[in-house]
């Protein structure tokens, strides 16, 4: 002991030491508590569009997670996981109370959502409002809105809040009861990271003459309601320079009985 009962300098900083040790543990993510990866990417489908409106079981599909509202949940970012392709899983961390005499782990029965990326959802009527008729089409509406600096023309390609609350969310493992996320809360975030996303895109290459060339994806991945890509690169060209270049502000596609909608614009 230090002066008048003070704890001496190695004593503290032991302390704190295994406070850290113990917090590290605890607060690390893992795959399975909806941690910061997971899973592969699901095989490509011949016809995913068709494949969307039965169920089937998905093989692991696997998304890259991100923090998001107080949770260790995958919607992260994005919606960051629909921009990127997956990882492989990272190792569990274990939690030092585990062996303590009255732990539980929590009540998390949708847990393998996670992992497979898709939660189990009913089939739903409503359809897509507007949009394209293929990917293509859809890109080529976009460069349309971008040459002509309208930012108004972008969003109206993109899903709607009803078409988000209805058809989207309910299958993503965010929406699971244990995360405590609201659609509200989901499409709230959503909406400001469009607003930002289309208008950077506007700003950054909106009034060129920009030529489609195509799009790419990673391969899709098939819900019960709807098919996802993710990865969007639409190749173009700017007409007056000869220059190609390869624009990802609408890195995700949704599509659902023969229409194409964005997901999201990203910043």
């Amino acid at each position: 002991m230090g002066r008048a009962g003070v704890p001496s300098a190695p004593i503290v900083v032991a302390a704190v030491l295994v406070a850290g040790a113990f917090a590290f543990a605890w607060l690390r993510p893992s795959p399975e508590d909806g941690g910061e990866r997971g899973g592969t990417m699901a095989p490509v489908s011949a016809n995913p569009a068709a494949e969307a409106e039965s169920p089937r079981t998905a093989p692991v599909a696997g998304l890259n997670a991100g923090p998001a509202i107080g949770t260790e949940s995958s919607f992260g970012s994005e919606f960051d996981w629909s921009t990127r392709s997956p990882e492989p899983p990272l190792p569990r961390g274990r939690s030092p109370l585990e062996s303590a005499p009255g732990y539980f782990p929590p009540d998390d029965p949708e847990s393998a959502s996670v992992i497979t990326g898709r939660r189990e959802a009913k089939a739903v009527d409503l359809p897509f409002s507007d949009g394209a008729s293929t990917r293509e089409d859809l890109a080529q509406m976009l460069l349309a809105g971008l040459n002509a600096r309208d930012e108004r023309a972008l969003h109206a390609l993109r899903v709607t809040r009803e078409e988000f609350a209805v058809i989207l969310w309910p299958e993503f493992p965010e929406s699971r009861p244990i995360t405590n996320i609201a659609v509200e809360d989901a499409w709230s975030m959503g909406i400001a990271q469009s607003v930002a996303g289309a208008g950077r895109a506007v700003g950054q290459n909106g009034g060129k003459d920009l030529v489609f060339l195509r799009v790419e994806s990673a391969p899709p991945m098939v819900y019960r309601n709807f098919v996802l890509y993710r990865d969007v690169s639409i190749l173009v060209r700017d007409r007056a320079t000869g220059v190609e270049d390869r624009l990802h502000f609408a890195p995700s596609f949704v599509e659902r009985k023969g229409r194409v909608k964005v997901l999201i614009f990203r910043d």
